[in-house]
C-alpha cells in the first residue's frame, strides 16, 4: 500500500499536469519529436515522407499518419496495411536528414515479435507436434524441477500471458552469457518461482514468454530448430519478407537498422506514461479530476518498491538501475544476435502487416500457407478476458497467443 507521502505526490503531480496541459499550448501541439524552432516558425517542416503504395480510398489514412509526425508524436515510422491478401498501403515519414530511411528499414518491433513466435507455435500445432491444451511438462519436465505447481502450466497459459511466470525474482538479472547460452537460459526458467495458480490472473508476459516458448519450440520440433530459424525458413522467406530474429537468423549486410529514439523523462511522465500505461489522452481536458487521479496513480507507480514491470520488462542486468537504458541495448548489434522471441526482432511494417494479413487469412496469403484452417480454429478458441495486473487494464486474448485490441482501442482488431 502506497504511502500517504507517496499519494500526496501524486496529487502535486496531477495538478501541475493539469495547470501545464490547460494554460501551455506549447506543450499540448508538440510531441517530443518536433523541433521547438519549428513550433516558433523558425525553420522549415522537419519531416518527409514516401510512398510504395497507396490506394487512392487509402489516402485519408496516409493524412492521418502524416499528422502525426505533423503533431511530433513520430520521428522514424513505417504503415502497411493488408486488404483481402493484397498491400493496398505502404508509406514511411522520416526526418529530412535521415538519408537512409525508408518503407525497407528494419526496425525492433518489440512484442510484434510475439505475433510471429504465436506463428511459429501454429506451425507445430497444425503438424500434430502439441496442443495448447498440453502442459509444457509434457515436453519439457525440468520445467517444473523447483516448483511443481508449474506441472499445470499449458502453451495458453503461456500464449495468454495467466502462466504466473512473468518475471523473475528480486534480484535475478540476465546477463549477455547466460542469454547467449540456451541451456544456462533454460536453467533460469526452471528455477523461476510461479507467481500465481495458471489461468486464474493475468501479467504479461514481456520478456519470459518469448524464452519460455523458445526452449519448448526446440524440444518439440524435430529438427531441434530455435523460433528464429523456423520465423527464417518457414514464415519470412516463404512470404518473401524481412523479419530477423538472433544469430540464426540475423539481417543481411544490405538491411538498414533504423536506431532508436526516446523522449526526456519529464516528457515520458507527462505524457506518455499517462496515456499509454493508464489509457488517458492527454488531449482530454473533459474533467480535472480524471487527469488528476491518473496522475496520482503513475506516481505510486513510479514509486512502486517491487518494481514488478521493470522485472518484467526490462530483467536484463545492465537495465538494473534504469529502464530507459533499454534503448542504448536495443541499439547494440550484440543484443541484435541474441534471440529474444518475445521483443527482440527486426523487421518493418511489410513484415509485419504480412504475417497478420496471413493470420487473418486463416493461415494463407497470397497463395502461401502457413497453417490450415483448422488450425486458425483452433488458435482462435479459448478466448480469455481478464484484468491484467501488471499492465493495468483488461485483455482479451485467444489460446493461441492472438490479443483483441478492442479494450483498449475501442474497436475490434485481434493482434
Amino acid at each position: 500500500m502506497p504511502s500517504w507521502g507517496t499519494l500526496a505526490s501524486g496529487v502535486v503531480i496531477g495538478a501541475a499536469v493539469v495547470v501545464v496541459h490547460n494554460h501551455f499550448p506549447l506543450f499540448q501541439r508538440g510531441g517530443p519529436y518536433l523541433p521547438v524552432s519549428y513550433r516558433f516558425g523558425l525553420s522549415k517542416f522537419p519531416f518527409r515522407f514516401g510512398i510504395e503504395t497507396c490506394h487512392k480510398e487509402l489516402l485519408q489514412v496516409f493524412s492521418v499518419f502524416k499528422s502525426s509526425f505533423e503533431k511530433g508524436h513520430n520521428s522514424e515510422s513505417q504503415l502497411c496495411i493488408f486488404s483481402n491478401g493484397e498491400k493496398v498501403l505502404d508509406v514511411f515519414g522520416c526526418p529530412c536528414d535521415n538519408k537512409d530511411y525508408d518503407s525497407h528499414t528494419l526496425q525492433t518491433v518489440f512484442s510484434c515479435t510475439k505475433v510471429a513466435s504465436a506463428t511459429v507455435i501454429a506451425l507445430l500445432v497444425d503438424r500434430g507436434l502439441l496442443e495448447y491444451s498440453d502442459p509444457i511438462c509434457k515436453f519439457w519436465p525440468e520445467f517444473a524441477r523447483y516448483d511443481e505447481s508449474k506441472a499445470s502450466v499449458t502453451v495458453a497459459d503461456i500464449l495468454q500471458h495467466q502462466g504466473g511466470l512473468a518475471v523473475f525474482p528480486k534480484g535475478v538479472y540476465l546477463t549477455k552469457e547466460i542469454l547467449s547460452n540456451p541451456r544456462q537460459l533454460s536453467q533460469c526458467l526452471e528455477r523461476q518461482p510461479i507467481e500465481h495458480s495458471p489461468s486464474t490472473k493475468r501479467s504479461y508476459h514481456a520478456i519470459t514468454q518469448g524464452f519460455i516458448l523458445n526452449e519448448l519450440v526446440r524440444r518439440v520440433d524435430p529438427l531441434h530448430r530455435s523460433i528464429g530459424a523456423i520465423i527464417e525458413q518457414e514464415i519470412a522467406s516463404p512470404l518473401n519478407i524481412p523479419f530477423f530474429l538472433g544469430k540464426g537468423n540475423p539481417p543481411p549486410s544490405g538491411y538498414h537498422v533504423q536506431p532508436l529514439k526516446q523522449p526526456t523523462r519529464l516528457y515520458s511522465l507527462l505524457r506518455v506514461w499517462l496515456r499509454v500505461l493508464l489509457g488517458v489522452r492527454m488531449d482530454d481536458t473533459s474533467a480535472f479530476a480524471r487527469p488528476l487521479a491518473l496522475a496520482a496513480g503513475a506516481t505510486i507507480y513510479l514509486y512502486d518498491k517491487t518494481k514488478m514491470l521493470s522485472r518484467a520488462m526490462f530483467p536484463l542486468v545492465e537495465m538494473k538501475h534504469s529502464p530507459r537504458t533499454a534503448v542504448t541495448l536495443h541499439n547494440s548489434e550484440w543484443l541484435h544476435l541474441i534471440e529474444m522471441p518475445a521483443n527482440g526482432g527486426l523487421s518493418n511494417g511489410e513484415g509485419i502487416a504480412a504475417i497478420a494479413a496471413a493470420i487473418v487469412g486463416k493461415g494463407a496469403l497470397n497463395g502461401t500457407r502457413l497453417f490450415s484452417e483448422d488450425t486458425f480454429h483452433k488458435s482462435m478458441g479459448g478466448v480469455s478476458e481478464m484484468y491484467d495486473g501488471l499492465l493495468g487494464f483488461v485483455s482479451r486474448w485467444t489460446s493461441g497467443g492472438w490479443c483483441d485490441m478492442t479494450p483498449l482501442v475501442g474497436s475490434s482488431g485481434w493482434w
